[in-house]
């Protein structure tokens, strides 16, 4: 019996088991057991690595090369086998879950260097169209609406030509500082002034067949302001009879223009009593000559037409201009023109100083010493008689009486 039991329960295995003939069942835990996968190796790696990795949390190797964990942390041991020794299973498996995380980090930390990389490129791009690009984590090249737009070749080339416009003004400007400021230093002899102004004389001798004596009266007055500080300008007043006022307007703007040839100044100034706009107002007229005569501070001669119609305290102007001593522009030729009525022939043996103060003091003076001042508007003027006589020194020291020229003549030397 013990021999057939023994048949029956079949021969005993070498480890000292029974040999069912069958396979060993899995033990009653059995159903708790699963197969790691990628996922199930990184969250093993990272559980034993926020817990540590001690003995009751280390996994278990299977013998088909699965890894179970048991669910309270300490491996099982199925019963009639011996519990797993296998160290190098273990460690295989948690060197390829390490291996598997860091290969994800890796392209995890590849992908945002080429992300940085893309969103510099784009900014190196902003940079180059003239705009400001602040790269960003989440910014790519690849999404246009991240990009401010540039500005318009349009507005650049607008911008360029503001930039080109203003250098051309500051260059024109300096330029012509410069030339004012040679021009300033650049002062002509006073002497060669005279030689010249000499010159212009002789050819208006030939040109206009005026008597010696006015020559030679403007050659005395010229001479006086030939230095280099004259102290006082030269004032000729030239008188003009009635069949004379042609050739004596022509005459004096030839004269200037002499002057102003032998100085080499631009233009000399003038000024026409009749055709003033303030003909009517003394204070405003007044004003108007003055601020015409100013322009000797740029110009050397002064024409004057018609001084008998200016109102006696609009020609006190005058006395300022033609004083003998604080006149404000002293190397200066003023040319004054007063009408008389009569012609040349008439007025040519008559003593030429008692005839001009005579007219003048009528054109300026007031006989009446109550209505002589400044604002009143006589009948002949409203200066007093010691202003008329002070304004006469100044202006009528030198009078010259002019010929009459043939009319054709005049007209070719002067055309308007």
């Amino acid at each position: 019996m013990a021999t057939t039991r023994r048949g029956l329960r079949g021969p005993r295995s070498s480890s000292g088991s029974r040999d069912h003939g069958r396979t060993t069942p899995p033990p009653a835990h059995d159903d708790i057991l699963t197969h790691k996968t990628d996922d199930d190796d990184d969250t093993t790696t990272r559980g034993n690595r926020s817990r540590g990795t001690g003995k009751n949390s280390s996994p278990t190797d299977l013998p088909d090369g699965t890894t179970q964990r048991h669910p309270h942390g300490s491996p099982s041991t199925p019963p009639g086998r011996p519990g797993p020794t296998s160290l190098h299973t273990s460690g295989h498996t948690r060197c390829t879950s390490t291996t598997t995380t860091t290969t994800r980090r890796r392209t995890t930390t590849r992908e945002e260097e080429e992300a940085g990389e893309e969103v510099l490129e784009a900014a190196a791009e902003g940079r180059g169209k003239g705009t400001t690009t602040t790269p960003t984590k989440h910014q790519h090249s690849h999404h246009p609406h991240h990009h401010h737009q540039g500005p318009t070749p349009m507005l650049l080339i607008f911008v360029c030509f503001l930039v080109l416009v203003g250098i051309y003004s500051l260059h024109q400007a300096l330029k012509k500082r410069e030339e004012e400021e040679r021009a300033a230093k650049k002062v002509k002899p006073i002497a060669d002034v005279y030689e010249d102004l000499k010159l212009e004389l002789q050819t208006l001798n030939r040109e206009f067949s005026q008597p010696r004596e006015v020559w030679l009266g403007l050659l005395g007055q010229l001479e006086a302001m030939m230095v280099d500080e004259p102290p006082q300008p030269a004032v000729l007043l030239m008188v003009v009879p009635d069949d004379s006022r042609g050739a004596a307007s022509c005459l004096a703007h030839h004269l200037a223009k002499a002057v102003q040839y032998a100085f080499e100044d631009s233009r000399f100034v003038m000024f026409d009593t009749r055709t003033s706009q303030y003909m009517g107002d003394s204070a405003a007229l007044k004003l108007d000559l003055d601020r015409t005569l100013s322009g000797l501070s740029r110009a050397h001669a002064a024409v004057v037409h018609n001084v008998e119609s200016l109102p006696g305290h609009a020609a006190m102007i005058l006395h300022a201009y033609c004083d003998n001593e604080n006149a404000p522009y002293k190397q200066a030729v003023i040319f004054l023109l007063a009408e008389v009525p009569g012609t040349y022939q008439d007025l040519a043996y008559s003593r030429l100083d008692s005839l001009v103060d005579a007219h003048l003091e009528g054109a300026w003076g007031d006989g009446d010493e109550g209505e002589g001042e400044a604002g009143s508007s006589g009948s002949k003027g409203g200066l007093k008689e010691k202003d008329v006589s002070a304004l006469i020194s100044r202006t009528a020291n030198a009078p010259l009486l002019i010929r009459p020229e043939r009319p054709a003549r005049v007209m070719e030397l002067c055309p308007v």
